[in-house]
């Protein structure tokens, strides 16, 4: 007759099974925003057009463009920050880089209409390697992705590269919760706040400035210049 033993350690070896299994779907989610791809990372794109609106206004007010403005965007996501910059900034030279080929494919959807006319030029890349010459913009900017750079100060050292002298770099961070829910989206603490303003100096801004607005939800926008 065969017997069972029972083990009294195996509800706890279950336990961290399923554990291990939430803990490996929570981080598939955060990858899909961080570098989104295949169908999911589709969704997770519009998602992120839509979550991110109230921060996408709130830069390009702040960038505040002008035909003759040259603005590059730093992990454009789905587009949808430069839909709104082509249409308030007319004809000026707009540029967007993003590590991501499934996102570029739907913000060239998105501005195709730009695209098509020279305005909005879209290019696979990620912040610490920009595929532009130095100096060859006056803004450069990025919405809620600064925390997904692999490397921030290389990034920043990069953005200050291709920007001219003075111009201005833009990055809009959204804060996090004090008492998040599973369905929050991930902010930034104020500790990483100042960290961000630190790498900046460090990466030869001028003149860093933290400026508080809400946009959706709280978001710190630092601005510095060269």
């Amino acid at each position: 007759m065969a017997t069972t033993t029972f083990d009294r350690h195996q509800p706890a070896a279950k336990s961290r099974d399923v554990n291990e299994r939430d803990d490996r779907r929570s981080s598939e989610r955060q990858s899909q925003f961080a570098l989104p791809r295949g169908l999911v990372g589709h969704a997770a794109g519009w998602i992120m057009a839509v979550k991110n609106r109230p921060m996408n206004r709130l830069a390009v007010e702040l960038l505040d463009p002008d035909p003759a403005d040259r603005i590059l965007e730093i992990g454009i996501g789905a587009g949808a920050a430069l839909q709104m910059l082509a249409r308030r900034a007319g004809p000026g030279r707009i540029a967007g880089v993003d590590p991501s080929a499934t996102m570029l494919k739907q913000a060239r959807w998105r501005n195709r209409r730009a695209v098509a006319a020279g305005v909005v030029e879209l290019r696979q890349a990620d912040a610490a390697r920009l595929p532009f010459d130095d100096g060859s913009f006056a803004k450069v900017f990025a919405v809620n992705s600064f925390h997904l750079w692999p490397a921030p100060l290389a990034g920043l050292a990069e953005a200050r590269r291709v920007l001219t002298p003075g111009g201005m770099l833009l990055l809009a961070l959204r804060m996090s919760l004090a008492k998040p829910t599973c369905f929050s989206a991930p902010g930034l603490t104020e500790a990483q706040v100042q960290h961000a303003a630190q790498l900046a100096q460090h990466a030869g801004f001028q003149d860093v400035r933290l400026l508080r607005r809400r946009a959706g939800r709280q978001t710190t926008c630092l601005l510095a210049w060269c």
